[in-house]
C-alpha cells in the first residue's frame, strides 16, 4: 500500500498508538515529534512496518527518553525504524519536512539525493 500515516506532536501520538494497538492497520508512518503514548500489553508484530520519528533536541513538551522508548519498542516489535534529531524544539521546521520528504522518496522507491 501506498499509505503512509503522517502525524505532528499529538497526531503522531494517536499514529502511534495505532502502530502499537492495531499492528497491520498502519505500515509506514512519519511522526514528528512523537512520544510512547502508551506501554503495549504484549509487544506488537510490526514486521514489513517503516517509521519515522523526527524529535528536537530542545523540545521542552517531549521528553527524550519517551521519543527514545518509542523507537525501542517499535525496533523490538519488528518494524523499521530511523531516528532523526533536530537541534530544535518543538517546532516544525524546513529540515523535518526535508528529512520525511527524502524518506517518503525512498519508501516509495523515487529516492533522489537532492
Amino acid at each position: 500500500s501506498s499509505l503512509i500515516a503522517v502525524g505532528y506532536s499529538n497526531g503522531a501520538n494517536i499514529a502511534a498508538s495505532t502502530l502499537l494497538l492495531r499492528p497491520g492497520v498502519i505500515r509506514r508512518a512519519v511522526l514528528f515529534r512523537a512520544m510512547l503514548p502508551l506501554e503495549p500489553e504484549q509487544p506488537p508484530s510490526l514486521q514489513d512496518t517503516q517509521v519515522l520519528i523526527t524529535a528536537g533536541r530542545f523540545d521542552n513538551l517531549i521528553p527524550h527518553e519517551s521519543t527514545e522508548r518509542l523507537a525501542e519498542i517499535l525496533r523490538d516489535s519488528g518494524a523499521e525504524v530511523t531516528l532523526s534529531w533536530q537541534n530544535v524544539d518543538h517546532r516544525l521546521t524546513q529540515d523535518d519536512l526535508h528529512i520525511a520528504h527524502q524518506w517518503i522518496a525512498h519508501q516509495m522507491g523515487t529516492h533522489k539525493d537532492d
